[in-house]
């Protein structure tokens, strides 16, 4: 139960901690801080503690690798549909299209070649359904609280934890699909919106493909190291090479020339 409480208020700091960093940057900002590994890289870290051996973390890997299809298209939906139709109807749409693209892996055995064609189905059909928002991002009026954030970090610790504590009876896929679940993505998305307006809110999301390969990176090292190093040693690398991916990222954000 300590260790369980422990893991959940690390998480909590850790998102909230992001989740400013990320709204003080803008759009591109938020959208690195919402792809980092906040929710996988904690749950997958919790679930080595508790036992799980290199064959159940190289097969939750890479259900979350796959699952960035359906991370693509639920940020496509979220976008169009959030700026077009509202808040609630967004919201649902998008987790539908998340749903039926990350969903049929509990049914099929993953595997490497289904993970890499279900990244692509994802993409193609985000670029079918995607649109720039027309919500114009404004600066904030009012910032939110720290109050205001830690509530969402704790929402998130809580969740990641209990995720981690019930993996072992989930099963490496449902694990695995837990952790692709956009669970940042859709509280950053409420964060933002209710502290500094829907055009922000929007902006981060539809920056979201730009950055999404830093959670993809943690994954396939995750996945490509499990069995040389054990089950920590690949987590040590995944995480590694996330934060790696993550300032190479920012730093060519930062030289690019505005515009």
């Amino acid at each position: 139960m300590l260790r369980l409480l422990a893991s959940a208020i690390g998480t909590t700091l850790a998102v909230t901690l992001a989740g400013r960093a990320g709204e003080r940057f803008g759009p591109l900002g938020a959208a690195l801080a919402m792809a980092f590994p906040l929710n996988a890289g904690p749950g997958y870290l919790l679930v080595i503690v508790h036992g799980a051996d290199a064959a159940f973390i190289e097969r939750a890997a890479l259900v979350s690798l796959a699952g960035c299809g359906a991370v693509l298209l639920f940020t496509a939906l979220y976008v169009r549909h959030v700026d077009g139709r509202g808040f609630r109807y967004g919201v649902i749409v998008s987790l539908a299209g998340w749903a039926a693209l990350a969903l049929p892996l509990a049914i099929v055995r993953p595997t490497w070649p289904a993970a890499v064609a279900l990244i692509v189905v994802g993409a193609a059909l985000a670029r079918v359904f995607w649109r720039s928002p027309a919500t114009a991002s404004a600066p904030p009026a009012t910032p939110p609280t720290w109050s205001f954030l830690i509530v969402r970090g704790v929402i998130v610790g809580a969740t990641v934890s209990s995720v981690a504590a019930l993996a072992g009876s989930l099963g490496p896929v449902f694990a695995g699909l837990a952790f692709a679940f956009p669970l940042i993505l859709l509280s950053s998305a409420i964060v933002l919106e209710l502290g500094y307006g829907r055009g922000l809110a929007l902006a981060s999301l539809a920056a979201v493909p730009r950055t999404l390969w830093v959670y993809g990176v943690f994954c396939v090292v995750l996945y490509v190291t499990v069995h040389p190093v054990g089950p920590l040693g690949a987590w040590c690398a995944a995480a590694g090479a996330a934060v790696v991916t993550a300032v190479v990222t920012a730093r060519v954000a930062l030289s690019a020339p505005s515009r």
